[in-house]
């Protein structure tokens, strides 16, 4: 499953558990705690972790501490991706609950499914044209051969 795909799932996943799930609570307590895990997951440090010490002084990658910082970068990169798809999806189902019908919710999982046996079968379906191609190039080279032969035996 690509980046993409994920996202959508998560997306649709917030939405359903939380939006659609605080429509007689405030909206505002949720907003509160995606800000405060936001700025947990902005304010991560490696620095002073322990389990990168010995990475940092007993290795023999050239540049350990710019892996490490390149590490700690991807954990904010998807720290911050994860908490505003939730807080979309939430927000979107706050404001959308009509979208959240048990009907719809198990169309757009039919959909889901359909979609994802679709893109696993493009790939053979393309070698399988392919295949089939050849298959009528070689047929026509071996009935234009068979007239060739016919002709010089004559």
């Amino acid at each position: 499953m690509n980046v993409w795909n994920i996202g959508i799932l998560l997306f649709l996943l917030s939405a359903f558990m939380f939006g659609v799930g605080v429509q007689d609570k405030d909206i505002v307590l949720i907003d509160n705690a995606l800000d405060n895990v936001s700025s947990v997951i902005k304010n991560i440090n490696l620095d002073n972790s322990s389990v990168f010490d010995d990475l940092r002084e007993n290795s023999s990658i050239p540049n350990a501490n710019g892996l490490v910082e390149i590490i700690e970068q991807g954990m904010k990169f998807f720290g911050v991706i994860g908490t505003e798809l939730f807080r979309a999806g939430s927000y979107f189902g706050h404001d959308n609950p009509e979208y959240f019908s048990p009907e719809f919710i198990l169309k757009i999982i039919k959909l889901i499914v359909v979609l994802a046996i679709v893109s696993f079968l493009i790939k053979p379906i393309g070698y399988l044209f392919i295949f089939i191609i050849l298959g009528i190039i070689t047929l026509k080279d071996k009935s234009k051969k068979k007239k060739n032969d016919r002709t010089t035996t004559r």
